[in-house]
Order: C-alpha cells, then sequence, then structure tokens
C-alpha cells in the first residue's frame, strides 16, 4: 500500500498535492470514473464535516 504523495515522489511533510492531481492519480489508479467520483464526494464530505464543526 502506499500514500499518494509516495506514488506522485510528493513531499508529505508540505501540501504539494491539490485535488485535480489527486482525481486523476485515483482515475490512472483504477480507470474507473466511479471511483473518481467517490474520492470526490469523500473531499467534498470531509470538508462539508470539517466546516459544520466550526
Amino acid at each position: 500500500m502506499h500514500t499518494a504523495s509516495g506514488l506522485l515522489n510528493a513531499s508529505h511533510r508540505e501540501a504539494s498535492l491539490n485535488y485535480e492531481q489527486l482525481h486523476k492519480l485515483t482515475h490512472i489508479m483504477t480507470r474507473d470514473a466511479a471511483e473518481v467520483l467517490k474520492m470526490f464526494r469523500n473531499v467534498t464530505s470531509f470538508w462539508q464535516s470539517l466546516l459544520a464543526s466550526w
């Protein structure tokens, strides 16, 4: 199992990936649009719950 930053050789110490890169990586790894949509929903859900807690 690898992390997204490990697969893309990106720094895990600072923010260096954006959501477009994560969506592209998901599509390359799975070749499944449903998985990309699932990833988008997970990210959206995370931000909604974070904002709701403020």
